[in-house]
């Protein structure tokens, strides 16, 4: 009864915009997936779903602003999905402005964090997964943090390993 399932969707805001809005910081929860954050111009959240599931199933970009309380983004699962891979990119403002914490359940992880300037905050927790690093002076400096419950965490070296969007 799985029927094949595909969407993709973005959110993108300017670096200008967050600042001026009310939120106090951001933050992406994500339960499973393989994730690439970088620098960019401004905040964009964009996933890539392939899966099989229910006909009624779908996935979609929610994206919860409560005043007074961090903006969340978080993708929203409807129905019952035998087998779901999702690819999501990050990119976050590279020169700062808010805080940004990315919550993944699940998953594989590449942070590059050589676009990151001083005013920028990052803060990374996954619960289980691995996790690939560039730029590793950002989590020594603490302008990123990051956080693996379960699993390991690689450093890669500058120039080996081209960046390269997940894989759906």
């Amino acid at each position: 009864m799985a029927t094949p399932y595909v969407s993709s969707k973005s959110f993108a805001r300017s670096a200008a915009d967050l600042a001026a809005g009310p939120a106090p910081a951001w933050e992406v929860r994500l339960d499973e997936a393989t994730v690439t954050v970088e620098a960019g111009p401004g905040l964009e959240v964009a996933y890539d779903v392939r899966a099989f599931g229910f006909p009624t199933s779908k996935v979609r970009l929610r994206v919860a602003e409560p005043p007074g309380a961090p903006a969340v983004i978080s993708l929203e699962t409807m129905g019952l999905f035998t087998e779901r891979r999702t690819a999501v990119r990050l990119r976050l403002p590279a020169d700062g402005g808010k805080p940004v914490k990315l919550l993944l359940g699940r998953g594989r992880l590449r942070l590059d964090l050589r676009g990151l300037g001083p005013a920028a905050r990052l803060d990374v927790e996954v619960g289980e997964g691995e996790a690939s690093v560039l730029g590793a002076e950002a989590l020594r400096d603490g302008r990123a943090t990051l956080v693996v419950r379960r699993g390991e965490v690689k450093e890669e070296a500058e120039g080996l390993n081209p960046p390269s969007p997940p894989a759906p």
